[in-house]
């Protein structure tokens, strides 16, 4: 078998504050030649990582092994730093803001985006992707949670949310909170908001979007019945949702990752390969 190719570079942020210096995000991509030779059509990945100033890194344990698993299962798979995390510069804002505009320049580059790919330095050839994963661990679930399928209309776009950290949102984006809420419910399925009055009329025609959410029922910072209740407001009709509860696992996931890539990769299967939409 041809090895996984394996790729880190820095990618900058279309964030910039006055007077500061731009930020480069260090970004990890990979993929299997070979395994990729066998498939019809190309899917990509994105794995967003826990919040920084608590430890969170592209080596997380979750993210890690994700970013292992699907490059072998012939992904291209993508993981970065977030700004202040790493190698990546800048820090850690306090709303979640930035962060929203740092992983549109991360998947604009996945999907090969002429404006991100073309400015980026020593940018390796790979296959473009017609399918995108964002798929979010903790806090990254938050920040993967603000992209819309607007935001990337040559790909089709599909949402897996891991520990998603419902009780502590409030905590980690500050007076945000409603507006990162209001963003998933409307990926889900049971909001809709416009992010400006001139796309009013174009959020109307957003249908919900395929999203498997993956949580433990041990979890530290949100309890197995928050989970179940604020699951509950999504209807029934809406068969894009596909909860997924790990029995024995808490928010960490220590020695349980293979639970998640196999979970993943079922849903994977199941959901987006034949997904011909």
């Amino acid at each position: 078998m041809m090895p996984v190719q394996h790729t880190t570079l820095f990618l900058q942020s279309s964030y910039q504050q006055e007077k500061r210096r731009p930020v480069l995000l260090e970004t990890r991509l990979s993929y299997s030649p070979e395994e990729l030779s066998k498939k019809a059509e190309i899917t990509g990945i994105v794995l967003s990582h826990p919040y920084g100033p608590l430890g969170g890194n592209y080596d997380n344990n979750v993210v890690r092994k994700l970013h292992s698993h699907f490059a072998k299962k012939g992904l291209v798979v993508v993981s970065f730093n977030a700004r202040g995390s790493g190698n990546s510069s800048g820090r850690t804002s306090w709303t979640g803001i930035p962060e929203t505009e740092d992983i549109k320049i991360i998947v604009g580059f996945l999907a090969k985006e002429e404006e991100v790919f073309s400015h980026t330095e020593n940018a390796p050839d790979f296959p473009k992707p017609s399918k995108i994963v964002i798929c979010g661990y903790s806090y990254g679930s938050v920040i993967s949670s603000s992209l819309r399928p607007m935001d990337f209309p040559n790909v089709k776009l599909f949402y897996a949310f891991i520990s998603y950290p419902l009780s502590v949102v409030w905590l980690l984006t500050l007076w945000k909170c409603n507006w990162f809420f209001k963003r998933v419910e409307e990926i889900m399925g049971i909001s809709k908001i416009p992010s400006s009055p001139e796309q009013s009329s174009l959020n109307e025609n957003i249908e919900p979007q395929p999203v498997l959410f993956i949580y433990g029922d041990s979890d530290q910072f949100t309890s197995l019945s928050s989970y179940q209740k604020w699951l509950r407001k999504f209807p029934a009709e809406l068969q894009n949702i596909q909860p997924r509860l790990i029995e024995g696992c808490d928010h960490f996931w220590f020695g349980k990752e293979n639970k998640i890539a196999q979970c993943i990769e079922d849903w994977l299967n199941e959901v987006v390969i034949h997904n011909t939409d």
